[in-house]
């Protein structure tokens, strides 16, 4: 099967992702680089502070983000589509919209992540950390529904 299924905005919300998960790096290290001491690293949910570590454990959250983009973008383009996991049997006259589907909820899921990790960093930064928990299950919204929303078009290109 020729790459047909890979479309341009594929390619266009890859690229975001990369470069937000870029931007989420640099902002960590310059975050890293600039504080001092122990810097407050867990919190609860209200934003409490709950331990301290090295600024440069803010890099965790970017560098899996940027680490999600790369492996996004490794399945999108150098793993067959036929061994994805659709969940359902792809018909062979419906593989390119189906699987163009589903590289869309890989790429949308990506760039999510991507956002949630510059968020999370820049919300480090400015010590804004009552806003993480809020974050977080804005992020498990959005994705969850990013997964439904694109599974559910696929399966109709699928019939149809």
């Amino acid at each position: 099967m020729n790459k047909s299924y890979i479309k341009g905005i594929h390619i266009a919300i890859e690229i975001a992702a990369l470069v937000i998960s870029l931007a989420s790096v640099a902002v960590a290290v310059v975050y890293a680089l600039t504080s001092d001491g122990p810097v407050p690293m867990n919190y609860d949910f209200k934003g409490n502070v709950t331990s301290y570590g090295s600024a440069w454990t803010a890099l965790i959250m970017p560098v899996v983000a940027l680490a999600m983009v790369i492996t996004d973008g490794v399945i999108l383009h150098m793993v067959p589509p036929t061994s994805w996991s659709t969940g359902f049997r792809v018909k062979a006259a419906k593989a390119n919209a189906v699987y163009a589907e589903i590289g869309l909820m890989l790429a949308l899921l990506s760039l999510e992540f991507a956002l949630f990790a510059l968020s999370f960093t820049i919300f480090l930064t400015l010590s804004k950390a009552d806003l993480f928990g809020s974050a977080a299950i804005v992020l498990a919204v959005i994705m969850t529904v990013t997964i439904i929303i694109t599974l559910i078009r696929a399966s109709r290109k699928n019939k149809y």
